[in-house]
C-alpha cells in the first residue's frame, strides 16, 4: 500500500514507477515551460518500467549517479539514479516491493544547469527513500 504522498505513475512489465508530491509539484510547475523534456523523461520511465535497470543501456537517458546514505542509522546506503531528458532530471532509487514488483521511486526531479549532478539534489534523494522505506 502506497502512503498518501506517494502515486503509481507507470505499471510496467518489470517495475511500478511511483513518485512523490515533490516531483508531481515540479512536473506541474514546470509543464509549459519543458513540455518536451518532461515528455521525454515520461518516455524513458515507460522504459524503464518494461526492461528494469539492467535493459537500460542508453547513459545519456539513464544513469547510475552514486550511492548514498538514506540517513538511517543502520547505515543504508541506496543507488541513485537520474532519469535524463535535455533540462530535466528526475531522480530515483530502487524501493521495497509494491503489489508483487518492485518500484522505482522518483524521489527528486531539477532543471539542469550543468553536466554534472547536483551532489545536493543527490543526498536528498537519498534521505527521501530513507524516508519511504521508513513508511513501508
Amino acid at each position: 500500500m502506497l502512503a498518501e504522498e506517494w502515486e503509481t505513475w507507470i505499471d510496467g512489465e518489470q517495475l511500478l514507477i511511483v513518485f512523490n508530491a515533490e516531483v508531481r509539484a515540479f512536473l506541474s510547475e514546470n509543464r509549459s515551460s519543458f513540455t518536451k523534456d518532461i515528455l521525454r523523461a515520461g518516455e524513458i520511465l515507460r522504459r524503464l518500467s518494461e526492461v528494469g535497470i539492467p535493459g537500460m543501456k542508453n547513459p545519456e537517458q539513464f544513469k547510475f549517479e552514486d550511492r548514498l546514505s538514506t540517513g538511517a542509522k543502520d547505515g543504508k546506503k541506496v543507488a541513485i539514479y537520474a532519469v535524463k531528458s535535455f533540462k530535466v532530471r528526475i531522480y530515483g532509487a530502487m524501493g521495497n516491493t509494491l503489489l508483487g514488483k518492485s518500484a522505482f521511486l522518483c524521489v527528486c526531479a531539477a532543471i539542469k544547469k550543468n553536466d554534472k549532478a547536483d551532489r545536493a539534489i543527490l543526498k536528498r534523494s537519498a534521505e527521501k527513500v530513507g524516508e519511504y522505506d521508513a513508511e513501508s
